[in-house]
């Protein structure tokens, strides 16, 4: 059987105040909502490509928009970018492909994301959104322009409406020991909630909550899957809807 202590790994991995990413206001409207879904998407998306085994869970942001026409800012194939503000410091780097993953879990009847999303992913194969991850590489080349929606699946309130650190793990242990996905490490394994679902660690060192919409509303992180003598380093996120 498959294992992964996702709840320790998160937390030796982030100790203390979790990554916050401001949360939509309780009386946002329903396109509110769905914009910061999709923004923390991709947030977890440019992850992918830059900073995959992360050690701590950093927020990232693009600040400006990829320009094809711009020698600056074109990509150069076959070499390792360097001068660019975001140097290559030694660390593990997904050049491609890049397989993404879902798992709905709760109540996503007629829900207008189940389509969104997977258009989204996949319109980024390809795009000159993701392009700009090719501007960047490890010491044997650089990123692929690649994007693929690998696989999705629905999790029926399998671990209850209130998840914890535990249940979290086990909603990603499930889709593995079923064989309902593939361990693959060049994949980034997303977890989405309905509304009525909610995410807590135990509190910070300060006493401060530690929760879904309460220190931060998604993050992304790594960790180590073993199944016998085999070890595999992958990557996960967890995206709560903002209605919560």
């Amino acid at each position: 059987m498959t294992k992964m202590d996702f709840a320790r790994k998160f937390l030796d991995k982030r100790p203390g105040k979790l990554p916050t990413v401001p949360c939509s206001h309780s009386g946002a409207s329903a396109a509110t909502m769905k914009e910061t879904f999709k923004r923390l998407l991709f947030m977890a998306l440019f992850c992918l490509g830059l900073l995959p085994n992360v050690a701590r869970a950093q927020f990232l942001g693009v600040t400006k928009p990829f320009d094809p026409t711009s020698p600056q800012m074109a990509p150069i194939g076959e070499a390792i970018v360097t001068g660019n503000g975001i140097e290559y410091n030694g660390g593990p780097v997904m050049l491609g492909p890049h397989n993404v993953y879902f798992i709905w879990y709760g109540n996503f009847s007629n829900n207008i994301a189940l389509t969104m999303l997977p258009d989204l992913i996949n319109g980024l194969n390809g795009s000159l959104y993701f392009n700009t991850n090719t501007t960047y590489g490890d010491a044997t080349g650089n990123i692929a322009n690649t994007v693929s929606m690998s696989g999705q699946t629905f999790d029926n309130y399998s671990q209850g409406t209130a998840l914890n650190g535990t249940s979290l793990n086990n909603v990603f242990l499930s889709v593995f020991n079923k064989g309902t996905f593939p361990v693959d490490p060049n994949a980034i394994y997303f977890v989405l909630t309905s509304p009525d679902v909610t995410l807590t660690f135990p509190p910070a060192p300060d006493g401060s909550p530690q929760g879904f919409c309460t220190a931060f509303c998604g993050f992304h992180t790594s960790a180590t899957l073993t199944n016998g003598t085999i070890s595999t380093d992958i990557k996960v996120g967890f995206i709560g809807d903002p209605a919560t």
